[in-house]
């Protein structure tokens, strides 16, 4: 599954969005992203690219995120001033895998939450549909 985010204002326009990737001219093939070890220190999160890709002052903006933000990401989205964070729920499968590898995802998921708490940015889950992968804002 991919990562991507996408920034908006009030007004619904798109400010920015992004993916999780290789950043530009780092080469990107099949095998470095099957090397996690690697990878997880090399890929430039969806949310991040997401506020770089962005030409707007992003202060009162909304993002939505395929999933929670990790904490280093939800530091990023509080200093460039957007206070409204939207993420699906988790879906169980999700769950079953993250909790086999060696990232404890809740937990940062948590951290995050709590970042996002004293900061008084607003943080919402979405309805997950497992059926149309489509969220459902409730």
């Amino acid at each position: 599954m991919g990562v991507g985010a996408v920034i908006i204002d009030s007004c619904r326009r798109v400010l920015g969005q992004g993916y999780n990737g290789f950043p530009r001219g780092v080469n990107d093939s099949p095998e470095r992203y099957e090397d996690r070890s690697f990878k997880y220190p090399v890929v430039v999160h969806a949310e991040v690219n997401a506020i770089l890709n962005a030409a707007h002052d992003l202060r009162g903006a909304t993002i939505y995120s395929t999933c929670i933000p990790c904490p280093n990401c939800a530091g990023v989205l509080i200093q460039a001033g957007i206070t409204k964070v939207f993420y699906p729920a988790t879906p169980p499968l999700q769950s079953i895998r993250a909790s086999a590898g060696k990232t404890d995802w809740r937990k940062m998921g948590n951290i995050s939450k709590t970042m996002f708490g004293e900061a008084r940015v607003h943080w919402s889950e979405i309805a997950w549909t497992p059926k149309s992968y489509s969220p459902v804002i409730t």
